[in-house]
C-alpha cells in the first residue's frame, strides 16, 4: 500500500502544533517500520526538514517544483486577501484553499491508495482521504478570528463531507464535529496525541544550566509554553499572578508573540508584574525540555483546545506537575493527573497556582500522577493508530 501525507506547511513554528504532529508521525512510522510506502509532500526547498526522520520505504517529494514558484507566490497572496479585496479581484471563496497549480493532479500522479491531510489544507483526490481539521475553535470563539480567516474556514464542512475519515484527538471534539459539521459519527476516529518532546534526548546538566543562565530564569516559576493567541488566555494568567504577590513565584511563557501580544504586554505593565511575568519567545526543543525540568509546575489556562493540548501531552510526558483548564478536551486527557480550574475565573486560576506552590505534598503527587498518565500517550501508539486507520480506509476503496 502507498500512503501520501501532505506535509506542505510553513516551518519554524508558524504552523503551530502541526509541525511536531507530522514529525511525530514520521518518527513513529520509522519506529514501527510498516510494510507500506509512505510519501511525504513538502514545499520545494524544505525537504531537509523531514528527511532525517524517515525510515525504510519512506521518502519526501517536493511540491511545487521550481517552475511553479510564481503560482506558489500567487496562491500565498490570494489566501491572505480580505473578503473585500477578493471580491474586487474577482477571487471568490473556493472549495479548496490549496494551491491551484495542480496539487491534486500531482498527488494522483503518485498513485497513492490513501491520502492523509494532517492539517487544514485539503484537495479532492482519486484515492480516499483522511483529514485532520483538529478543532472548530472559530465556531466557538469567532471573535478571536479575522474575517478572512473565518471565510477561509467556511469551506471546512464541504471538506469534511468529502473526506473519508476525520481523526480527532478527543471524544468531545468528535461530538463537536458531528454537531457542527453535520458529518456522520461513523467518520470520526479518536486518536489521542503524544508529546513531541518524547523524541528529544534528556538535556545534560550543562544544557540546563546554560539555558537557565541565558534566559535569566527566576528561582521558582510556573511554565506556560503557548503562543499569545487570544484563546490561550495569557491576560487572565497575568491577573492571577498579580493576586499572588505574597508568593515567591513567577510565570515564564514560551512561544511566538502573535498580534495579540501588545494587549498581554499592556496588562503586564498595568499590573506592575515586571519580571514576574516573563516571555522568552520560541525555544529549541532541548531548551524547552530543560524548562520543563526546572519549572516548579506547568500552568495551562487555555479557553479552548481541540484535543487536549500540546502542552498537556508534553507535561505528562516530562512528568511535571500540572494545573490546567477544566475544559472537556483537557479534562478527558489528563483525568486525575492535574489540578483543574475554571479558566474564565482569575481567582480560580490563582487558587490552583497557590495550592501547587504551597500545599505540602501536592506537587510531588501531581508529578507522580503525571508520569503515570504520560506512559499512555506515546509517539509510537499514535503512529500505530494511524496505520490502522490507513488500512481501514484502504479497505473502503477496495469495496467500491
Amino acid at each position: 500500500m502507498r500512503i501520501f501525507v501532505n506535509a506542505r506547511i510553513p516551518l519554524g513554528g508558524a504552523a503551530g502544533g502541526v509541525q511536531p504532529f507530522i514529525e511525530g508521525l514520521a518518527r513513529g512510522f520509522s519506529q514501527i517500520d510498516p510494510p507500506h510506502q509512505i510519501v511525504f509532500a513538502t514545499f520545494a526547498g524544505s525537504e531537509p526538514w523531514l528527511e532525517p526522520l524517515l525510515g525504510p520505504r519512506m521518502r519526501v517529494v517536493a511540491h511545487p517544483p521550481p517552475a511553479s514558484r510564481r503560482a506558489f507566490l500567487v496562491w500565498r497572496i490570494r489566501t491572505r486577501l480580505s473578503p473585500l479585496k477578493r471580491m474586487i479581484l474577482r477571487a471568490p471563496p473556493r472549495e479548496t484553499d490549496a494551491m491551484d497549480d495542480g496539487f491534486a493532479a500531482f498527488i494522483d500522479s503518485l498513485q497513492p491508495d490513501v491520502c492523509h491531510f494532517p492539517w487544514q489544507d485539503w484537495v479532492p483526490t482519486r484515492a480516499p482521504s483522511i483529514l485532520n481539521l483538529h478543532d472548530l475553535q472559530h465556531l466557538h470563539f469567532p471573535e478571536f478570528f479575522p474575517p478572512e480567516e473565518l471565510e477561509r474556514r467556511s469551506v471546512w464542512p464541504k471538506w469534511a463531507a468529502r473526506a473519508t475519515m476525520l481523526p480527532v484527538h478527543s471524544e468531545w471534539t468528535g461530538d463537536d464535529f458531528v454537531d457542527k459539521l453535520g458529518v456522520s459519527a461513523q467518520k470520526i476516529r479518536v486518536v489521542p496525541g503524544a508529546s513531541p518532546l518524547e523524541m528529544v534526548p534528556e538535556p545534560s546538566p550543562e544544557l540546563v544550566e546554560a539555558t537557565k543562565s541565558r534566559l535569566r530564569l527566576p528561582e521558582r516559576f510556573a511554565l506556560y509554553p503557548a503562543a499569545t493567541w487570544p484563546h490561550k488566555n495569557h491576560v487572565r494568567l497575568a491577573e492571577a499572578l498579580a493576586m499572588l504577590s505574597d508568593l515567591d513565584l513567577a510565570v515564564v511563557c514560551t512561544g511566538f508573540r502573535t498580534p495579540a501580544w501588545p494587549s498581554v504586554e499592556r496588562e503586564i505593565e498595568r499590573l506592575g508584574l515586571g519580571d514576574r511575568f516573563r516571555f522568552v519567545d520560541f525555544l529549541s526543543p532541548p531548551e524547552l525540555k530543560a524548562l520543563y525540568l526546572t519549572a516548579a509546575f506547568v500552568v495551562v489556562p487555555s479557553l479552548f483546545e481541540g484535543g487536549g493540548s500540546a502542552v498537556m501531552y508534553e507535561t505528562l510526558g516530562e512528568g511535571a506537575a500540572l494545573a490546567c483548564s477544566d475544559i472537556p478536551t483537557i479534562a478527558q486527557g489528563v483525568r486525575k493527573a492535574a489540578l483543574l480550574f475554571d479558566p474564565r475565573s482569575v481567582s480560580d486560576i490563582a487558587n490552583a497556582m497557590r495550592r501547587i506552590a504551597s500545599e505540602p505534598g501536592l506537587r510531588d503527587a501531581l508529578q507522580e500522577a503525571s508520569r503515570e498518565m504520560g506512559t499512555r500517550y506515546t509517539v509510537r501508539s499514535v503512529a500505530e493508530r494511524y496505520l490502522e486507520i490507513y488500512d481501514e480506509v484502504a479497505r473502503t476503496r477496495a469495496l467500491r
